[in-house]
């Protein structure tokens, strides 16, 4: 975890401990991460999924006055992003992306390409107010969608196969485009989320295939973790990534919007 200033190294080379925290999203503002840079031809940045298997997995909290999306119609369609948006990896066309969202009161997770797609639903009702783990998975090899809450799996179905990373290429259509969002969806439509999320963590693996115990403690990196946020800062509008390989910047930037304006830090906590 990053300290809560830096002052808070002390001359005996001592440290205040880390203060463990978590972000408050109010429905408008978000976090983002640059996944290509549009002014060259190279290949993407760490954050740029859909090219290999991948797992994005978080805790949550949130009401279900402040998320109030009504449930979709999972299935051969790109409805997710008619949720509370949690993730957004989409591109602005909608030719290619993945997403999550809360939709009915629970998770919903969808992946398109090339005019193919499938959004898979939970069962499991997250807007109690209650922290709850959320993980999103897919490989990349058949288009295979996993969806756990908790440690249970809520769903698992073949979708759309093949790369759904940003084009190496692209010129973004919008803003949002080169980039990986947390909180609402990245081209300015629909339902943002509100509530917190503490420890993000993305990694280049399926971590889970079936039901399992959910993590006790915060996560840490290993040889397939390509980004880790603790969101410990406390301040600032900088998330550190815990990962930090080498040439690439995963460090999240918050972009603050609304009234009230948020992400804003919370000191409440998951883990």
């Amino acid at each position: 975890s990053i300290p809560d200033s830096a002052d808070s190294a002390v001359q005996d080379d001592t440290h205040e401990p880390a203060v463990d925290r978590s972000l408050r999203f109010t429905g408008v503002g978000r976090v983002e991460v640059a996944i290509d840079d549009p002014s060259n031809t190279e290949g993407g940045w760490t954050a740029d999924l859909g090219d290999r298997d991948f797992t994005i997995e978080l805790w949550l909290k949130a009401s279900a006055t402040d998320n109030t999306a009504a449930a979709v119609e999972c299935g051969n369609n790109s409805v997710w992003d008619q949720g509370n948006v949690l993730v957004d990896g989409s591109r602005f066309d909608r030719t290619r992306g993945f997403g999550a969202a809360i939709a009915g009161n629970t998770v919903v997770f969808g992946a398109m390409l090339e005019g193919q797609a499938l959004t898979v639903c939970g069962a499991f009702d997250v807007l109690d107010e209650g922290w709850h783990h959320v993980a999103v998975g897919r490989r990349a090899s058949n288009g295979q969608l996993f969806l756990f809450i908790d440690g249970g799996i809520q769903a698992v179905a073949k979708g759309p196969a093949g790369d759904l990373s940003y084009p190496d290429d692209a010129s973004p259509s919008g803003p949002g485009d080169p980039y990986l969002v947390l909180g609402v969806e990245k081209h300015g439509q629909g339902l943002g989320f509100s509530g917190l999320i503490d420890e993000v963590r993305i990694s280049s693996k399926l971590r889970y295939e079936a039901s399992f115990e959910v993590p006790t403690e915060p996560f840490s990196v290993d040889g397939q973790t390509l980004v880790l946020w603790h969101l410990n800062e406390g301040q600032g509008l900088l998330l550190g990534d815990e990962a930090q390989l080498e040439g690439d910047p995963t460090n999240g930037t918050i972009v603050v919007l609304g009234e009230p304006p948020g992400p804003n830090w919370s000191d409440e906590h998951a883990l």
